[in-house]
């Protein structure tokens, strides 16, 4: 979530937050429909990128599954391309998150991790 967004709500301005949302879904859409390659990541050190993650999904530009993709797939090829991340594939590491629904039917289950698990192994159980 932008800084636009955050003040907004900070603020309880309602109608500034609908203009910065709908400033941020021109801009996503103008971006991918360019071909611009997209990736997830927090504005705060420290922070996740669940908290920006949903905020992309509630504004509705992206499909659970197209924002899933840009988000577990895209994101991690950007950030370390030398690393063969991102996939459930031969040669690639065996590094995913388990969730405790399906995050196409109900997207707020990205913050709900029950099992982390990082080169093969179980690094976090719920």
């Amino acid at each position: 979530m932008s800084g636009l967004a955050r003040y907004a709500d900070e603020t309880g301005d309602r109608a500034l937050r609908a203009s910065a949302d709908q400033l941020h879904s021109s801009n996503l859409k103008l971006l991918r429909d360019a071909g611009v390659r997209l990736a997830i990541g927090s504005d705060e050190y420290g922070d996740t990128s669940v908290a920006e993650a949903q905020y992309l999904h509630s504004l509705g530009v992206f499909t659970a599954a197209e924002l899933l993709e840009l988000w577990a797939v895209t994101t991690p090829q950007v950030i370390f391309p030398e690393r063969r991340i991102g996939r459930l594939a031969p040669g690639y590491e065996a590094s995913f998150l388990v969730l405790d629904a399906n995050p196409l039917v109900d997207f707020s289950a990205v913050a709900r991790i029950e099992r982390f698990i990082a080169h093969g192994r179980t690094l976090h159980v719920r």
